[in-house]
């Protein structure tokens, strides 16, 4: 019986009873707790997004790059073409000078043989050349869109880096 006695000392002294101070309390940590898991989802929803972004902005500048190496290689094309060219004309006009030079019938003959195709070279030449022009005015439109879009994922990267600093900020 004393031992019962005793049990039941110790257990209405371990029981606490509450009181309105702690009934407040209990309520304010478990508000603090609700404010505290609705920052951490926050906090991951604004990582994720951050994460996504991220990944977009990558993915952006490299297309960005490849448009940008496209227009170079066209542009090297162009002037290789060019060059192509400017030394077919001169072989026309060097041509054109032996055909006025030319003494014998056979050797006048031969060049007249050789003018239409050279003719036609530079005319192929010339439409190629249209043909890598009108292309490269695509690819530097293609590349200003591009170029457009990367922008504004930096901003958004910027805006998002400017409202995680502002949030980690103590309120004023």
């Amino acid at each position: 019986m004393i031992r019962f006695l005793a049990l039941a000392a110790f257990f209405s002294c371990a029981v606490p009873t509450h009181t309105q101070s702690d009934t407040q309390t209990i309520q304010a940590l478990l508000a603090e707790v609700r404010q505290l898991r609705q920052a951490l989802q926050t906090l991951t929803v604004t990582a994720q997004r951050s994460q996504i972004l991220v990944f977009r902005l990558q993915a952006q500048a490299a297309v960005v790059a490849q448009a940008s190496r496209r227009i170079d290689d066209l542009r090297s094309r162009i002037t290789s073409l060019q060059s192509e060219r400017r030394d077919t004309q001169n072989q026309l006009k060097q041509i054109e000078e032996n055909l006025t030079r030319a003494n014998d019938q056979a050797e006048r003959k031969r060049f007249e043989e050789v003018l239409p195709r050279i003719k036609a070279q530079i005319e192929s030449l010339g439409i190629t050349e249209q043909d890598l022009l009108t292309r490269q005015s695509e690819a530097q439109e293609q590349l200003r869109i591009e170029q457009g879009k990367l922008g504004t994922l930096e901003e958004q990267l910027n805006r998002l880096d400017r409202d995680l600093e502002n949030a980690g900020r103590p309120p004023q």
